[in-house]
């Protein structure tokens, strides 16, 4: 909490006010980084408060006041993974509550209600953007896949006990071409 200066106007904050058990800064760094360090939080469903942020965050930077951290937390409305069941941890209805604050859904509003909004203009940047990503998926491809032991990189500081065990497991086990890859 001693890096936020928090809106109190915006709903999802009372939901983190406190993230000292999720943070990997300890107590006593964030405490040491307070004179240097703002932190905002904002939400990124407001494509409009995230710009204010940005924009007060270089207003200070340009002051002379010190860098910003934003802290930009959204919702992930799936579950984490095809063997995930979201239904174990959130009722049903609770994702249906976060898609009527899609970024993209209230841009368009947004847009729609000040006369700027075209079906084209949208298809133009979808098409833009997704160009972008079929590119930079296309140079990806040509890195070739990573060593499997950079599966247990840059997750924790420092590696849990049972997750070494899991990796050394694993660099004994015979390697096969992974049929879904070509």
């Amino acid at each position: 909490a001693a890096l936020r200066r928090l809106d109190q106007s915006d709903s999802m904050e009372a939901i983190y006010l406190d993230n000292a058990a999720t943070t990997p800064l300890s107590p006593v760094v964030r405490e040491a980084m307070e004179p240097w360090l703002t932190g905002e939080w904002g939400n990124p469903s407001s494509v409009h408060r995230m710009g204010v942020r940005a924009r007060e965050a270089v207003d200070r930077a340009r002051k002379g006041e010190g860098p910003t951290l934003i802290e930009a937390v959204t919702y992930r409305r799936e579950g984490h993974s095809s063997s995930d069941d979201p239904s174990v941890y959130r009722s049903a209805s609770e994702p249906e509550e976060w898609a009527k604050k899609d970024p993209i859904k209230r841009m368009r509003g947004y847009m729609k209600e000040r006369g700027i909004y075209t079906e084209e203009l949208e298809a133009e940047i979808s098409e833009r953007h997704n160009q972008a990503i079929t590119d930079a998926y296309e140079r990806a491809k040509t890195l070739g896949a990573p060593h499997i032991d950079t599966l247990f990189e840059d997750v924790y500081e420092e590696t849990p006990w049972h997750l070494e065990e899991q990796r050394a497991y694993l660099m004994t086990q015979e390697r096969t071409k992974n049929p879904h890859h070509h």
